[in-house]
């Protein structure tokens, strides 16, 4: 990747403020930083994140070649050392913030899954009001974190910045550098508990999210209680919470602040993860103090978010093309969501591994292949290591043998979309959706190839 800097850096600066070491006296400006040696280009700083020492010696003549500067902690080739190359990134983001003087207010983001369309809402919503700058697309790792902050505009006013983890310490180590005024938890779930061992630790992991922060102004679930300690609660359904959305009738909205109503809005979002992004974002606006007229300008720009998802149309069926990720309570939200987005149209589901759930992967597999039935999907296509939990799932719940299709052998992407093009119903919606190792996007691509051929 090859970035703008919102406003030009020095040297001197990444040697003082990133704590990188150069024996050249010498100092200039940069403009551009580079992650990537081939995109590189003359002025720019190169950042070295090769694990050893052949590969990052190879990547810093290719980058020097191109006449980029260097930073590596490996290489002696280096313009500039550092203990830790990522480390040093962040740090010179979090130097870079202070250089944002119109910085208003900077907003940390994470949770199990909804963190991306949160995000989505909450810059929406708020740039009704400020000058507003997010996280690119989902890239939530110090890496992405970093980026995003270096690509800062001069006039920023607010910055929502979405956090990733896979460990406890990393949400720490983002939170201290970039020191949030409020944060978000969406929810706890169990995308982590592979990796943390349990809920408990996983709600522990997403709580560090506070540590940067002067003041605890974390905004949580109401029904959520393992972040109890949350200043602010959200729900969708409690009225004791600090904040609600109600929708109890079509398109019409109501926002409350405790038992006072703050607004009535239409908005076309009916699936509870959008309405509980869209409650989110008021909640903050209602934080922050914006007026009643610019909380409806914001509610007007969310109606425009393009999602990652997309519907791909072929000849006699549609893709629900949701390949990025997966997790339980992804799937269980985006089933929702067709349903109610589509609501006469028969879907099917095609559901790869969830990864990284540890103890509970059969458990969670079983779950979702009977979700995916009782929600009325007419077949299942299941494929990955785990497809034969998903099958039984579906199993128990009624679907019938001759309405599954198991795949085991990861990569079989040709036979996969070969059953799906054959045995789609005219008009029908195909939900795709698997932990991205498992390159899903690929059936996508087969079912395309096969559609032309047609």
């Amino acid at each position: 990747m090859r970035i703008a800097l919102g406003i030009p850096l020095l040297f001197s600066e990444l040697i003082k403020h990133g704590e990188a070491f150069s024996k050249n006296s010498e100092d200039a400006y940069f403009t551009h930083i580079s992650t990537d040696s081939r995109e590189a280009l003359f002025g720019d700083l190169f950042f070295s994140f090769a694990k050893d020492r052949e590969s990052a010696d190879e990547h810093i003549r290719e980058a020097k070649k191109r006449g980029a500067k260097c930073v590596s902690s490996i290489s002696k080739h280096a313009d500039f050392l550092s203990a830790d190359a990522e480390k040093s990134l962040l740090k010179l983001a979090s130097f870079y913030k202070t250089k944002l003087k119109n910085l208003k207010y900077t907003i940390a983001i994470t949770g199990s899954v909804g963190k991306t369309t949160t995000k989505e809402f909450c810059a929406a919503f708020l740039s009704a009001s400020y000058k507003t700058h997010k996280t690119y697309m989902n890239y939530n790792n110090s890496l992405g974190v970093s980026l995003s902050i270096l690509t800062s505009p001069p006039d920023t006013e607010i910055l929502v910045l979405e956090l990733g983890m896979n460990a406890l310490g990393e949400i720490k180590e983002l939170s201290e550098a970039i020191a949030p005024d409020y944060s978000v938890i969406t929810n706890i779930g169990s995308a982590h508990v592979g990796k943390l061992g349990s809920l408990d630790l996983t709600a522990e992991a997403k709580l560090e999210i506070m540590a940067g922060m002067k003041e605890e102004n974390l905004l949580a679930p109401f029904e959520e209680k393992r972040l109890s300690r949350a200043r602010f609660k959200f729900s969708l359904s409690q009225k004791e919470s600090d904040y609600r959305l109600s929708s109890e009738s079509g398109d019409g909205f109501e926002f409350y602040h405790k038992s006072e109503k703050l607004l009535s809005f239409t908005s076309s979002y009916k699936a509870k993860h959008h309405k509980k992004a869209l409650l989110i974002a008021l909640s903050l606006g209602n934080l922050l103090g914006i007026s009643e007229e610019k909380m409806l300008l914001g509610v007007k720009n969310c109606e425009a978010i393009v999602f990652r998802q997309k519907l791909v149309d072929f000849k006699h069926f549609s893709v629900f093309d949701d390949t990025y990720s997966s997790s339980p309570e992804a799937v269980f939200a985006v089933i929702e969501y067709l349903k109610l987005e589509y609501p006469t149209r028969p879907f099917s589901a095609a559901l790869g591994d969830m990864l990284e759930l540890g103890r509970e992967t059969e458990a969670l597999h079983r779950k979702i292949g009977k979700f995916a039935y009782s929600e009325g999907a007419r077949r299942l296509y299941a494929f990955g290591a785990y497809s034969y939990f998903m099958s039984e799932g579906a199993r128990s719940a009624g679907m019938p043998d001759s309405s599954i299709f198991v795949s085991s052998e990861l990569g079989d992407y040709r036979k996969i979309a070969k059953e799906i093009y054959e045995n789609s119903k005219r008009g029908e919606i195909v939900l795709i959706k698997a932990s991205h190792a498992l390159l899903s996007e690929k059936i996508i691509e087969e079912i395309e190839r096969l559609d032309k051929e047609c």
